[in-house]
Order: structure tokens, then sequence, then C-alpha cells
């Protein structure tokens, strides 16, 4: 009868603040409207940015459009920080009345955070992924294994806020703390910084950066299988040993496919490696 008793508790206490988040985001939809709408500014902008990328040059713009995305997916979590301290009054009294334990509170702050998390996801990929030009023979699978981790990495961010903000005693250093946390996942995903050339004594970043592992599944699940033809920019001229011809050279592509590219960046090349990362940034969450 206790456990009974606690279990029902903690259902109506969880449904209770499920709720109250909901309506308390409800009553703010300007709050609502700005996300969602950076979202979709953002999907136009990158869509329109890397207008009908081709598919034969190369994997630079599909690897610089993906960057960018990962860089205006933070944006979704940037309201985070003082909606939570608005609430801490209220949280630091009702716990104390034993209105509710934290464990529920922040189960409570998961939930309501899963639909906007996908809203803005939608936003943001829908308009930039086929604007761009991504939707090749493979889409329908491309897209939603794109939407899949895209979601995820949104939504880990969303904690990652949520954390640094429960944490922070001001919504100043939240923002700090969070905006520092951010730019260390972007420097070091091995993208700006390959691996190799990373520090020892920061590769430990590289390898817990849920942006390296978004970025990672995303350029492989594009560029997997794919083969490139050199524009003007991308060949090197190689100079021929006693050529017929004095002064002979030769252009030589030195990124021809997809498992060129990957292996460049040292991103695996074995297609399952890409859920993996998926996984990984779940237990993120």
């Amino acid at each position: 009868r206790f456990l009974k008793n606690r279990l029902a508790h903690f259902l109506w206490s969880l449904f209770y603040l499920v709720y109250r988040g909901f309506m308390s985001r409800f009553r703010r939809p300007v709050v609502i409207v700005s996300v969602l709408g950076r979202g979709l500014v953002f999907g136009l902008f990158l869509g329109f940015l890397f207008f009908q990328i081709d598919p034969q040059e190369g994997a630079r713009k599909y690897s610089s459009f993906f960057f960018s995305m990962m860089l205006f997916s933070n944006t979704a979590s940037s309201t985070i920080v003082p909606q939570v301290m608005f609430e801490r009054h209220s949280f630091y009294r009702e716990t104390l009345l034993s209105v509710y334990a934290p464990f529920t509170y922040v189960l409570h702050l998961m939930i309501t955070e899963l639909p906007f998390s996908m809203i803005f996801t939608i936003f943001l990929l829908l308009p930039s992924y086929y604007i761009a030009g991504l939707d090749d023979e493979q889409s329908p699978y491309n897209f939603f294994y794109c939407f899949q981790i895209i979601f995820v990495f949104v939504y880990a961010m969303s904690m990652l806020a949520y954390v640094t903000a429960l944490w922070s005693p001001t919504i100043e250093l939240g923002n700090i703390l969070m905006a520092t946390l951010y730019s260390y996942f972007v420097f070091f995903n091995g993208f700006l910084l390959r691996k190799s050339e990373i520090p020892g004594y920061w590769i430990w970043v590289y390898y817990t950066s849920p942006v390296r592992l978004t970025l990672n599944g995303l350029i492989s699940n594009q560029v997997d299988g794919l083969s490139f033809a050199c524009d003007a920019d991308s060949p090197r001229i190689v100079p021929i040993q006693n050529p017929s011809p004095p002064f002979q050279v030769n252009d030589y592509c030195f990124q021809s496919s997809g498992e060129q590219f990957l292996r460049a960046f040292d991103i695996p090349q074995e297609s399952w490696w890409k859920w993996v990362n998926l996984w990984i940034l779940i237990g993120y969450c």
C-alpha cells in the first residue's frame, strides 16, 4: 500500500508538472515563435546558401552544409537558461513542501522539451535539406537518418542547457558556461582541427564532443558510396618525371570518393558507425 501511494503521488506530481510546463510555455508565445522562427529562418538561409549542391562537386560542400547546421542547431536552447531561472523560486518552495521530488522535476523538463526540439528540427531541416538538393535517389533513408540524429543532437543540447542552468546561480553565469562548453565542442569536433592535429591534452574533448558525433554521422550518411569529379579549384598539379614534352604536368584529384574524404578527416568508413554515433548521442540525453 505504501508503494502504491508513492507511485500514485509520483504520477500525479509528474502529470501536474508536465501540464504546468506546457501551459507556462503557451502563456509566452513570443518565446515559442522566436525559437521556431529561428529554425525556419536558419533553414531557409542554409538552403539558399548551399542552393542545389551538385553531387559531383565533392564532399567539401556537404561537410560545410552540415557544419553550418550544427552551429544553428544550438539556438534552440538559447531560452532555456532564463526559463529555468524564472521557475527556480517555485522549484525550491515546492520541493521543500514535498509537493514533488527533484527527480520528478527533472523528468518533466525532459518530457516537455521533446515536442519543441522535434518541431525545431523539422523547421530547420526540411527547407534546408530539400532546397540544398540533398534529396537524391537515396534521400528517404538519408533524410530519415539526418532527422533522427539532428533531433537527438538538438534535444541533447537542450538537456545540457538545463543541467547548466540548474547548477548556475545566475542567468549570466549559466549563459557563459553554456556558450563555453558549446565552443569547446565545436572547436574540437575534428572539422576545424583534424584528430591528428589536436594536442594530446585536448584529445578528450574530441572524443566527448557531441558535435563530432553528429557531424561524423551526417557526413558519413551523405557521402558514403559517392564518387566526385574535381572542379577547377580542387585538382592538385603533379609534375611528371621525364615528360616527353617539356614541363608536362597532370591534374590529380586527391578526393575522388566519399571514402577518401572520410579517411582524410578520421571518420570511420564502415556504415554501421553512424548508428553507433546516434546511440552514443542518445546516451548523452
